[in-house]
């Protein structure tokens, strides 16, 4: 039992450092920029160039030993009781029964000490955001914690029903690992494809854009619009080589990067939680609680699609997030359409994912056909203007989109199967959602006066709310079968309040029989 103070692992002192030092990396290169600038500058100025930044660096590691030494952690009286602040001393109490997931990440010094970092998280946290942190404990020390917990939370659950006695305060719980079974691997081959078609370079060309302008008063911006206007008069094709290699670096940047992220991605499940593990150089794990899963969707991008790949997520709420979509969890980035139904049978039996789906009518076609050409046509019209002559190429942009709009009419559609609704829409990406009637929070049933004409209307899904909200929706869908599918989902609604009703009835003449009584 972790019941005494513990400091974390000295690794977790470099990571303090390391992690201060990151944030004083733009003050020191602002300094190295600015100060002692230019011949006329004074010696005073040149020394600050050096001074400043042995200050902040100085800084950064005192700053990270006292932190270090001021955090504490232990389990008592059924909490986690972190203590912790560099002047301030604060304190930070988290009841076991509070914690929705703890999610383990290894980085290359913690795989070299056996460390993990974990992460709580808790229902009143905010959006991907943790509770609290342990940055470098032993793995005998997570898995004492997740025990813990979990023994904590069943003990919560059955309260009501037993009481546990414990004389021995002393006693040690003994960790018994979950029996995992394996549900699906991706080989390297399908995570080099997944990375070829993840769209990273625009990521990292933007982040480089971002880094770039935060400088602008610094950078001598003018002088290097003039040198690239220098160069651009040099010729077309130098500049479209340059341009060409740019991108080439960025691509092949974001390519590794998104192969060590995915490496050695794996799906396992107990009898509880679905666990999600990748990563080479730091290895990431996110627990997903079964019960907490509110449904799943089938992702397919323009380019897998056309090779037959598609992703899954689950929806889950108040657990853990990544890849920057808040309750969205991949669990396959990349699988072939046709192994889908295999595995979500033996991630979530329940589901059904082989249905037949029913298409959105005939008389939708030119709807879903001329929609791109809509929103398209003046923003074409701008650019053929102020791009002249080569901007009339942008009228070529017009029957692609709404090739691309023939296609979203030819994948619309839906399903009910018992108690589960499947809504699917796409444009350039694909989407499928399935949800079951007990998770949908809210059903959305609209209608604008060009539906109106053609008895169209749109269904729209919630099935979790928020800033992490997520769902499904189906455009200009035939009248009565949007009707349908809301007396299918009212039906449950006007069920359970009637229930409500019988329920007061029942006690009001329970009531007025004791009264009769008396």
């Amino acid at each position: 039992m972790i019941s005494e103070k513990r400091r974390m692992h000295p690794v977790a002192l470099i990571t303090n450092i390391l992690k201060e030092l990151k944030d004083s990396i733009i003050p020191i290169v602002m300094l190295v920029v600015i100060g002692g600038k230019g011949e006329d500058a004074s010696f005073l100025d040149k020394l600050f160039v050096f001074i400043i930044p042995a200050v902040i660096f100085s800084f950064s590691i005192i700053s990270g030993l006292i932190k270090w030494l001021r955090f504490t952690y232990r389990l008592e009286e059924g909490e986690l009781r972190i203590e912790h602040g560099l002047f301030v001393r604060k304190k930070r109490y988290i009841p076991f029964e509070r914690v929705q997931s703890i999610t383990t990440s290894e980085g290359i010094l913690h795989r070299i000490f056996g460390l993990v970092k974990i992460n709580i998280e808790t229902a009143g946290g905010g959006v991907g955001e943790s509770e609290a942190a342990l940055t470098a404990i032993t793995k005998e020390e997570a898995n004492t914690i997740k025990q813990i917990v979990k023994k904590a939370k069943d003990q919560h659950k059955q309260k009501a029903e037993t009481e546990i006695e414990e004389t021995d305060e002393s006693r040690e719980i003994s960790v018994v690992e979950e029996q995992k079974q394996f549900i699906y691997s991706m080989s390297y081959r399908d995570i080099f494809i997944f990375s070829l078609t993840s769209g990273g370079a625009l990521g990292i060309i933007g982040a480089l854009v971002a880094f770039i302008l935060q400088f602008d008063e610094i950078l001598p911006v003018d002088t290097i619009i003039t040198e690239f206007q220098d160069f651009v008069k040099h010729g077309i094709v130098m500049v479209a080589i340059v341009t060409l290699f740019a991108i080439v670096v960025a691509y092949i940047i974001a390519i590794i990067r998104t192969m060590l992220k995915y490496a050695n991605f794996r799906v396992e499940k107990t009898e509880e939680n679905l666990i999600i593990s990748s990563g080479l150089l730091e290895i990431k794990q996110v627990t997903v609680p079964l019960k907490r899963v509110q449904g799943i969707e089938i992702k397919e991008g323009l380019f897998r699609r056309m090779f037959g790949y598609a992703a899954i997520h689950v929806i889950s709420a108040g657990g853990s997030t990544i890849d920057g979509e808040s309750g969205a969890i991949m669990i396959s980035p990349l699988i072939k359409k046709v192994e889908i139904a295999a595995i979500i049978q033996k991630c979530l039996p329940e589901y059904q994912i082989n249905v037949s789906f029913h298409p959105v009518p005939e008389r939708a076609k030119t709807r879903y056909i001329m929609r791109p050409f809509y929103r398209l046509i003046i923003p074409v019209i701008i650019g053929a203007y102020f791009f002249n002559p080569w901007g009339y190429l942008l009228f070529l942009l017009l029957p692609l989109f709404m090739f691309f709009g023939y296609l979203s009419y030819q994948f619309a559609g839906w399903n009910i199967t018992g108690n589960q609704l499947v809504l699917r829409h796409r444009f350039l990406n694909a989407n499928t959602s399935y949800m079951f009637k007990h998770r949908i929070q809210s059903l959305d049933i609209s209608q604008n006066w060009l539906q109106k004409r053609k008895s169209l209307r749109s269904v729209s899904a919630v099935i979790m709310s928020g800033l992490g909200g997520a769902g499904g929706d189906t455009i200009d869908m035939d009248k009565d079968e949007a009707m349908q599918i809301f007396m299918w989902y009212s039906k449950t609604e006007q069920q359970s309040k009637l229930a409500n009703v019988n329920k007061e009835l029942e006690k009001f003449n329970e009531t007025s029989d004791v009264h009769k009584d008396c």
